[in-house]
Protein backbone atom coordinates (compact mmCIF):
# COMPACT_ATOMS: atom_id res chain seq x y z
CA UNK A 1 0.00 0.00 0.00
CA UNK A 2 1.03 3.63 -0.47
CA UNK A 3 1.74 5.72 2.63
CA UNK A 4 3.46 8.99 3.57
CA UNK A 5 5.92 8.90 6.45
CA UNK A 6 9.45 9.34 7.75
CA UNK A 7 12.33 6.91 8.13
CA UNK A 8 13.80 9.11 10.86
CA UNK A 9 12.46 12.12 12.73
CA UNK A 10 12.90 15.49 11.04
CA UNK A 11 11.04 18.29 9.30
CA UNK A 12 7.90 17.88 7.22
CA UNK A 13 10.13 18.03 4.13
CA UNK A 14 11.60 14.69 5.25
CA UNK A 15 8.27 12.93 4.71
CA UNK A 16 8.30 10.66 1.67
CA UNK A 17 6.12 8.20 -0.23
CA UNK A 18 6.48 4.71 1.24
CA UNK A 19 5.49 1.32 -0.15
CA UNK A 20 4.34 -0.73 2.84
CA UNK A 21 2.61 -4.10 3.25
CA UNK A 22 -0.99 -4.22 4.41
CA UNK A 23 -1.12 -4.29 8.24
CA UNK A 24 -1.88 -7.67 9.79
CA UNK A 25 -5.02 -7.79 11.92
CA UNK A 26 -5.36 -8.90 15.52
CA UNK A 27 -8.65 -10.60 16.35
CA UNK A 28 -10.37 -7.37 17.49
CA UNK A 29 -8.84 -5.05 14.86
CA UNK A 30 -10.44 -3.35 11.88
CA UNK A 31 -8.69 -2.61 8.58
CA UNK A 32 -9.97 0.59 6.97
CA UNK A 33 -9.61 1.65 3.34
CA UNK A 34 -9.05 5.35 3.91
CA UNK A 35 -10.93 8.00 1.96
CA UNK A 36 -9.88 11.19 3.80
CA UNK A 37 -7.49 12.27 6.57
CA UNK A 38 -7.69 15.32 8.83
CA UNK A 39 -4.35 17.15 9.17
CA UNK A 40 -3.59 18.28 12.73
CA UNK A 41 -0.71 20.15 14.38
CA UNK A 42 -0.08 16.90 16.28
CA UNK A 43 0.93 15.32 12.94
CA UNK A 44 3.78 17.84 12.74
CA UNK A 45 4.83 16.81 16.26
CA UNK A 46 4.83 13.16 15.20
CA UNK A 47 7.19 13.52 12.23
CA UNK A 48 9.42 15.92 14.21
CA UNK A 49 9.81 13.41 17.05
CA UNK A 50 8.25 15.74 19.63
CA UNK A 51 6.10 12.90 20.99
CA UNK A 52 8.83 10.26 21.21
CA UNK A 53 9.11 10.66 24.99
CA UNK A 54 5.39 9.96 25.42
CA UNK A 55 4.90 7.25 22.80
CA UNK A 56 7.16 4.37 21.76
CA UNK A 57 7.78 4.39 18.01
CA UNK A 58 8.92 2.12 15.23
CA UNK A 59 10.23 3.35 11.88
CA UNK A 60 9.04 4.05 9.34
CA UNK A 61 6.55 6.27 11.18
CA UNK A 62 3.38 7.23 9.33
CA UNK A 63 1.64 10.30 10.85
CA UNK A 64 -2.10 10.89 10.94
CA UNK A 65 -4.43 11.16 13.94
CA UNK A 66 -7.84 10.69 12.30
CA UNK A 67 -9.49 9.44 9.15
CA UNK A 68 -12.70 8.41 7.45
CA UNK A 69 -13.14 5.48 5.12
CA UNK A 70 -14.69 2.09 4.50
CA UNK A 71 -14.16 -1.16 6.41
CA UNK A 72 -11.95 -3.37 4.24
CA UNK A 73 -11.46 -6.32 6.64
CA UNK A 74 -12.19 -7.25 10.26
CA UNK A 75 -10.53 -9.46 12.87
CA UNK A 76 -12.03 -12.78 13.88
CA UNK A 77 -13.73 -11.47 17.05
CA UNK A 78 -15.04 -8.19 15.59
CA UNK A 79 -18.86 -8.13 15.58
CA UNK A 80 -19.82 -4.44 15.40
CA UNK A 81 -18.64 -3.69 11.89
CA UNK A 82 -18.81 -5.44 8.54
CA UNK A 83 -16.87 -5.06 5.31
CA UNK A 84 -18.19 -2.05 3.42
CA UNK A 85 -19.36 -0.02 6.44
CA UNK A 86 -18.57 3.71 6.24
CA UNK A 87 -16.63 4.70 9.37
CA UNK A 88 -14.50 7.31 11.10
CA UNK A 89 -11.42 6.40 13.12
CA UNK A 90 -9.06 7.82 15.72
CA UNK A 91 -5.56 6.67 14.90
CA UNK A 92 -3.03 7.62 17.60
CA UNK A 93 -2.11 4.19 18.93
CA UNK A 94 0.17 3.19 21.86
CA UNK A 95 3.09 2.74 19.42
CA UNK A 96 3.62 5.42 16.79
CA UNK A 97 4.00 3.66 13.46
CA UNK A 98 0.91 3.10 11.30
CA UNK A 99 -1.03 6.37 11.23
CA UNK A 100 -3.67 7.61 8.81
CA UNK A 101 -1.44 8.95 6.00
CA UNK A 102 -1.93 5.75 4.04
CA UNK A 103 -4.31 3.88 1.77
CA UNK A 104 -5.15 1.43 4.58
CA UNK A 105 -4.96 1.61 8.36
CA UNK A 106 -5.37 -0.94 11.16
CA UNK A 107 -7.05 0.25 14.38
CA UNK A 108 -8.67 -1.36 17.45
CA UNK A 109 -12.47 -1.51 17.36
CA UNK A 110 -12.82 1.08 20.18
CA UNK A 111 -11.12 3.61 17.89
CA UNK A 112 -13.82 3.25 15.21
CA UNK A 113 -17.37 4.62 14.89
CA UNK A 114 -19.92 4.78 12.10
CA UNK A 115 -19.58 7.78 9.82
CA UNK A 116 -22.30 10.40 10.36
CA UNK A 117 -24.73 10.03 7.45
CA UNK A 118 -25.02 13.80 7.03
CA UNK A 119 -21.28 14.32 6.45
CA UNK A 120 -19.17 13.50 3.41
CA UNK A 121 -15.86 11.71 3.90
CA UNK A 122 -13.84 14.94 3.95
CA UNK A 123 -16.02 16.49 6.65
CA UNK A 124 -16.20 13.26 8.64
CA UNK A 125 -12.40 12.99 8.72
CA UNK A 126 -12.33 16.20 10.79
CA UNK A 127 -14.30 14.96 13.81
CA UNK A 128 -12.46 12.08 15.58
CA UNK A 129 -9.36 13.89 16.94
CA UNK A 130 -10.95 17.24 17.84
CA UNK A 131 -14.18 15.60 19.01
CA UNK A 132 -12.48 13.18 21.40
CA UNK A 133 -10.09 15.89 22.64
CA UNK A 134 -12.95 18.32 23.29
CA UNK A 135 -15.03 15.58 24.95
CA UNK A 136 -12.18 14.73 27.34
CA UNK A 137 -11.45 18.39 28.10
CA UNK A 138 -15.05 19.31 28.94
CA UNK A 139 -16.51 16.08 30.35
CA UNK A 140 -13.51 14.52 32.14
CA UNK A 141 -11.31 17.49 33.07
CA UNK A 142 -13.42 20.67 33.30
CA UNK A 143 -16.58 18.80 34.32
CA UNK A 144 -18.49 21.69 32.76
CA UNK A 145 -22.00 22.26 34.11
CA UNK A 146 -25.10 23.96 32.74
CA UNK A 147 -25.04 27.73 33.15
CA UNK A 148 -21.32 28.03 33.90
CA UNK A 149 -19.27 30.68 32.11
CA UNK A 150 -16.45 29.24 30.00
CA UNK A 151 -13.72 31.03 28.05
CA UNK A 152 -12.00 29.14 25.20
CA UNK A 153 -8.69 30.37 23.77
CA UNK A 154 -8.38 30.26 20.79
CA UNK A 155 -11.80 29.47 19.42
CA UNK A 156 -11.18 29.77 15.71
CA UNK A 157 -9.00 26.63 15.67
CA UNK A 158 -10.71 23.37 14.73
CA UNK A 159 -10.42 22.01 18.27
CA UNK A 160 -11.52 25.37 19.68
CA UNK A 161 -14.65 25.25 17.53
CA UNK A 162 -15.38 21.71 18.73
CA UNK A 163 -14.97 22.86 22.34
CA UNK A 164 -17.29 25.80 21.78
CA UNK A 165 -20.00 23.69 20.17
CA UNK A 166 -19.93 20.99 22.86
CA UNK A 167 -19.92 23.61 25.62
CA UNK A 168 -22.94 25.31 24.01
CA UNK A 169 -24.69 21.93 23.84
CA UNK A 170 -24.14 21.59 27.60
CA UNK A 171 -25.93 24.97 27.91
CA UNK A 172 -22.92 26.80 29.27
CA UNK A 173 -22.35 30.52 28.67
CA UNK A 174 -19.60 30.25 26.06
CA UNK A 175 -17.07 32.92 25.09
CA UNK A 176 -14.13 32.41 22.75
CA UNK A 177 -11.11 34.45 21.74
CA UNK A 178 -9.71 34.94 18.25
CA UNK A 179 -6.16 36.13 17.64
CA UNK A 180 -7.19 38.03 14.50
CA UNK A 181 -10.28 38.83 12.47
CA UNK A 182 -12.35 35.67 12.59
CA UNK A 183 -14.13 34.99 9.28
CA UNK A 184 -16.35 32.45 11.03
CA UNK A 185 -17.61 34.80 13.76
CA UNK A 186 -21.20 34.89 12.52
CA UNK A 187 -21.24 31.11 12.12
CA UNK A 188 -19.92 30.66 15.67
CA UNK A 189 -22.60 32.95 17.10
CA UNK A 190 -25.24 30.91 15.28
CA UNK A 191 -23.92 27.73 16.91
CA UNK A 192 -24.59 28.86 20.46
CA UNK A 193 -21.39 30.77 21.24
CA UNK A 194 -22.38 33.80 23.33
CA UNK A 195 -19.44 36.13 22.60
CA UNK A 196 -16.45 36.19 20.27
CA UNK A 197 -13.58 38.36 21.49
CA UNK A 198 -11.21 39.63 18.83
CA UNK A 199 -7.84 41.10 19.79
CA UNK A 200 -8.17 43.69 17.02
CA UNK A 201 -11.54 45.20 17.91
CA UNK A 202 -13.23 43.75 21.01
CA UNK A 203 -11.89 43.50 24.56
CA UNK A 204 -12.87 41.05 27.28
CA UNK A 205 -15.28 42.30 29.89
CA UNK A 206 -14.31 42.46 33.55
CA UNK A 207 -16.51 39.47 34.40
CA UNK A 208 -14.90 36.29 35.70
CA UNK A 209 -15.22 32.81 34.22
CA UNK A 210 -15.82 29.46 35.90
CA UNK A 211 -13.71 27.57 33.34
CA UNK A 212 -10.83 28.54 31.05
CA UNK A 213 -9.73 26.12 28.31
CA UNK A 214 -6.49 27.01 26.53
CA UNK A 215 -5.81 25.59 23.06
CA UNK A 216 -2.77 27.76 22.28
CA UNK A 217 0.28 28.59 24.37
CA UNK A 218 1.22 32.26 24.07
CA UNK A 219 1.87 35.22 26.41
CA UNK A 220 -1.76 36.39 26.29
CA UNK A 221 -2.93 33.04 27.69
CA UNK A 222 -1.66 33.89 31.20
CA UNK A 223 -3.57 37.18 31.20
CA UNK A 224 -6.71 35.31 30.18
CA UNK A 225 -6.16 32.76 32.95
CA UNK A 226 -6.36 35.62 35.44
CA UNK A 227 -10.04 35.98 34.46
CA UNK A 228 -10.87 32.68 36.19
CA UNK A 229 -12.82 33.11 39.43
CA UNK A 230 -11.48 31.75 42.74
CA UNK A 231 -11.87 27.96 42.89
CA UNK A 232 -12.52 27.84 39.15
CA UNK A 233 -10.95 25.41 36.69
CA UNK A 234 -8.26 25.74 34.03
CA UNK A 235 -7.80 23.03 31.40
CA UNK A 236 -4.81 23.23 29.08
CA UNK A 237 -4.40 21.31 25.83
CA UNK A 238 -0.88 22.70 25.30
CA UNK A 239 1.00 22.49 28.59
CA UNK A 240 0.27 26.04 29.79
CA UNK A 241 1.70 25.58 33.29
CA UNK A 242 4.42 28.08 34.25
CA UNK A 243 5.74 29.58 37.47
CA UNK A 244 3.43 32.58 37.07
CA UNK A 245 0.43 30.33 36.44
CA UNK A 246 1.30 28.13 39.42
CA UNK A 247 1.31 31.24 41.62
CA UNK A 248 -2.09 32.24 40.24
CA UNK A 249 -3.47 28.74 40.84
CA UNK A 250 -2.25 28.73 44.45
CA UNK A 251 -3.52 32.25 45.11
CA UNK A 252 -7.04 31.63 43.80
CA UNK A 253 -7.35 27.91 44.67
CA UNK A 254 -7.87 27.06 41.00
CA UNK A 255 -8.11 23.46 39.84
CA UNK A 256 -5.65 22.90 36.96
CA UNK A 257 -5.43 19.94 34.58
CA UNK A 258 -3.52 19.24 31.39
CA UNK A 259 -5.01 16.99 28.70
CA UNK A 260 -1.93 14.98 27.75
CA UNK A 261 -3.60 12.03 26.03
CA UNK A 262 -7.17 11.85 24.77
CA UNK A 263 -7.51 8.23 23.73
CA UNK A 264 -11.13 7.19 23.18
CA UNK A 265 -12.43 4.65 25.65
CA UNK A 266 -15.27 2.31 24.74
CA UNK A 267 -18.17 4.21 23.20
CA UNK A 268 -16.66 7.72 23.28
CA UNK A 269 -16.02 8.02 19.54
CA UNK A 270 -19.57 6.73 18.98
CA UNK A 271 -20.83 9.64 21.09
CA UNK A 272 -18.73 12.13 19.11
CA UNK A 273 -20.04 10.71 15.83
CA UNK A 274 -23.62 10.93 17.12
CA UNK A 275 -23.02 14.56 18.10
CA UNK A 276 -21.94 15.26 14.51
CA UNK A 277 -24.93 13.43 13.03
CA UNK A 278 -27.25 15.44 15.28
CA UNK A 279 -25.68 18.71 14.15
CA UNK A 280 -24.15 19.45 17.55
CA UNK A 281 -20.63 19.18 16.12
CA UNK A 282 -20.27 20.81 12.71
CA UNK A 283 -16.76 20.38 11.28
CA UNK A 284 -15.40 22.81 8.73
CA UNK A 285 -12.99 21.90 5.93
CA UNK A 286 -10.55 24.69 5.15
CA UNK A 287 -9.12 23.03 2.03
CA UNK A 288 -8.41 19.60 0.52
CA UNK A 289 -5.24 18.19 -1.01
CA UNK A 290 -4.30 14.73 -2.29
CA UNK A 291 -2.35 12.47 0.07
CA UNK A 292 0.75 12.91 -2.10
CA UNK A 293 0.76 16.62 -1.14
CA UNK A 294 1.08 15.92 2.61
CA UNK A 295 4.29 17.99 2.81
CA UNK A 296 2.53 21.03 1.34
CA UNK A 297 -0.40 20.46 3.71
CA UNK A 298 1.95 20.50 6.70
CA UNK A 299 3.45 23.79 5.57
CA UNK A 300 -0.06 25.27 5.40
CA UNK A 301 -0.93 24.02 8.89
CA UNK A 302 2.34 25.26 10.40
CA UNK A 303 1.78 28.73 8.92
CA UNK A 304 -1.66 28.82 10.54
CA UNK A 305 -5.12 28.83 9.00
CA UNK A 306 -7.96 31.14 10.07
CA UNK A 307 -10.56 28.39 10.50
CA UNK A 308 -11.32 24.72 9.94
CA UNK A 309 -8.98 21.94 8.93
CA UNK A 310 -6.90 20.88 5.96
CA UNK A 311 -7.96 17.44 4.69
CA UNK A 312 -5.97 14.93 2.61
CA UNK A 313 -7.95 12.84 0.14
CA UNK A 314 -6.86 9.26 -0.56
CA UNK A 315 -7.29 7.23 -3.74
CA UNK A 316 -7.28 3.43 -3.52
Amino acid sequence: MKAIGVREFGTCDDMEVLDLPLPELAEDDILIAIRAVGVNPADCDIHAGNLKQRFPHQFPVVPGCEASGVVYDVGESEKRFSVGDAVVAYSIKPVLQNGAYAQYMRVPQDYVARKPVNLNYQEAACIPFDGVLAFHALYHHAKLRKGERILIHTGETSVGMALGQLAAFKKADVSITCGHDCPQEESLLQRGISLVYNENRKELSDELFDVFVCCKSEPSALALAERVRPRGRIVSLVGLASRELEQLIDKKWIEYSHVTKAVPSEGELDIVSQFAEAGILKPQVHSTMPLEDAVAAHHVVRQGIPYGKVVLTVEQ
